[in-house]
């Protein structure tokens, strides 16, 4: 396995969404519609990111009107065994969890705080200061799913056990301010002295690789601000569809680098890998023979050699920034440190 990708002896990976800015055509608003208050149609994309190389192992696309919940339905079968895969409160719900545990998949999802929010009870109190908790699907939320799917017989989902970790983070900057923000993660990793709640948290801090990714994809590659071209629905489709396509092998050539040199790929720069790869494809497109081989494997090792004896990212640094734009514009990025405490738990025991 390549180094930094695993935790627990599995890997990581995180489910995500993100917005893409179409051209403004009848058509394309026809079918991906505009946010309120917006200049352009937008496309909703959910993906299956893997959070030590940031490739995306699956995508979902549909429009600015589609629910991140149904864009994860249609990729959630690409988890697999040998994983651990975490993602944010948004996508938790009693059938998700089901059916995504059912895959043989582990799971690490952040879930809404509050006693009411997670339809569980506490069986047991463990030694970390986890919880075993047992899962259950409530009346008012089986009449919901029913009503949903037009099935007034539609059985009752099964009960799971599951561990629930609660923690807060302690951000403290340079000047001695600090902020504290409470998290709840539930997973199917039931075995507190192989996962420890105090690494499940930390391990949780994982899941912002996946927004990494959509900044390199969209920032990186696209360009930030730019509109994708595509003047009807299928173009726009394939636009973006072939922009994954190149980002992965970006990707790819990060990861043949990192292996190269035994190191984790958060070491290695995106916009090393796409200066390289486009000095590269330059120089091709400016070569004198109208025919050529394709790029073989010593092109690959050639680029990645390239890749690697660039200066390497300070993956060591903690550090925070404001998160909207008008905050950018007037705040700064600050040094800080993180200390994460185990809490106690708001949830009702069982009977």
């Amino acid at each position: 396995m390549v180094p930094g990708c695993e935790a627990f002896g599995l890997e990581l990976t995180a489910f995500d969404g993100t917005c893409l800015d179409l051209a403004a055509t009848d058509a394309v608003e026809k079918e991906f519609a505009v946010p309120t208050g917006g200049r352009y149609p937008q496309a909703r994309l959910v993906t299956l990111t893997g959070c030590g190389t940031r490739r995306m192992r699956a995508a979902a696309l549909g429009s600015y009107a589609t629910s991140e919940q149904k864009l994860f339905d249609q990729i959630v079968g690409a988890l697999t065994p040998g994983t651990l895969n975490l993602a944010d409160r948004n996508f938790f719900s009693m059938p998700r969890w089901v059916t995504a545990a059912a895959t043989g998949a582990q799971l690490a999802w952040r879930v809404k705080n509050g006693a009411h929010s997670l339809p569980a009870k506490v069986i047991a109190v463990l030694s970390d200061g986890s919880r075993l908790v047992r899962l259950r699907e409530s009346n008012s939320m089986l009449s919901a799913r029913r009503t949903a799917t037009g099935d007034p017989g539609l059985p009752r989902l099964p009960e799971a056990i599951a561990r629930l970790v609660e923690f807060d983070v302690l951000v403290t900057d340079e000047a001695g301010r600090t902020r504290t923000s409470q998290f709840r993660v539930l997973t199917t990793l039931t075995d507190h002295h192989a996962c420890p709640a105090r690494q499940i948290a930390a391990v949780y801090a994982e899941r912002w690789q996946v927004e990494l990714a959509y900044f390199r994809l969209k920032v990186s590659l696209r360009g930030a601000g730019v509109v994708l071209r595509g003047q009807t629905p299928a173009l726009a489709r394939q636009e973006i569809w072939g922009l994954l396509v190149v980002y992965n092998a970006l990707c790819d050539l990060a990861t043949c680098a990192a292996v190269e040199l035994g190191i984790d790929p958060d070491e290695i720069s995106f916009i090393a890998v796409l200066r390289r790869t486009r000095a590269h494809l330059d120089a091709e497109a400016h070569h004198c023979h109208c025919t050529r081989p394709r790029a073989g494997t010593d092109t690959i090792k050639a680029l990645a050699t390239a890749i690697g004896a660039h200066p390497r990212n300070r993956t060591g640094r903690q550090r925070t920034s404001p998160r909207t734009a008008s905050q950018r514009r007037t705040e700064r990025t600050h040094q800080v440190t993180y200390t994460i405490n185990i809490v106690t738990s708001n949830l009702p025991k069982e009977d």
